[in-house]
């Protein structure tokens, strides 16, 4: 057998995409009426009186709540210790 191999092409092998002439995100038409959110937040009751609480005890950072997250979280991980870090890049200073 001599030469490249012939590849069949049948036009119902293919799919045609078609596109707006200007994409949403270069000012064009949006896809959708409204807002896809990634994720909507589940926040109930206890979480509103734990953030105000948070607030209002002056520790926002290192206080006893960051400490008890730590402990609680090294322990559901099975590690011996866990530090807490904002923002996310700084973990890995």
């Amino acid at each position: 057998m001599t030469g490249s191999p012939q590849l069949a092409y049948h036009e119902w092998d293919t799919v045609k995409i078609e596109t707006a002439e200007t994409l949403a995100c270069q000012c064009g038409a949006p896809v959708r009426p409204s807002f896809l959110p990634y994720h909507q937040p589940l926040v109930d009751a206890d979480d509103e009186r734990a953030v105000l609480e948070t607030l209002r005890s002056g520790w926002l950072t290192t206080g006893p709540r960051t400490k008890a997250f730590e402990q609680t979280l090294a322990a559901y991980t099975g590690s011996t210790h866990c530090v807490a870090s904002w923002p996310s890049e700084a973990a890995g200073d």
